[in-house]
């Protein structure tokens, strides 16, 4: 089910629009399912603190990847350690770091990271 497609042109960014489509998105849903449990999936061009702000305030969840950069690989160095010496013990947990450009805390599920050294 399509809940929402818009065509923009190549100078605007990506996620241009998204906040205000997403708006009248979830009042729709709200509107009809009143209990239902939201969960917003975005690429990497939707992690922005506006977005992600308004998620949160709203009761929204969400599950936005992220480009692969060197300054977020460095701040998670030490979360991955602990997260294999936990996945050691106990099968397995998330990751999670603070990117500077965002004020919400990335979590990361270990597995997902390719650079991880898990057994």
């Amino acid at each position: 089910m399509v809940l929402w497609s818009q065509l923009r042109t190549s100078d605007r960014d990506a996620s241009d629009g998204t906040l205000e489509a997403l708006e009248q998105i979830v009042a729709a849903i709200r509107q009809r399912f009143p209990e239902a449990k939201i969960v917003v999936r975005g690429d990497s061009a939707f992690a922005r603190d506006a977005l992600l702000s308004w998620c949160e305030a709203n009761g929204i969840f969400y599950c936005v990847g992220l480009a692969r950069n060197s300054r977020l690989e460095e701040k998670l160095e030490s979360a991955m350690a602990a997260a294999a010496e936990k996945h050691c013990l106990c099968g397995g947990s998330p990751v999670s770091a603070q990117a500077g450009s965002l004020r919400h805390r990335l979590t990361v599920p270990e597995n997902l990271l390719p650079h991880a050294k898990i057994p």
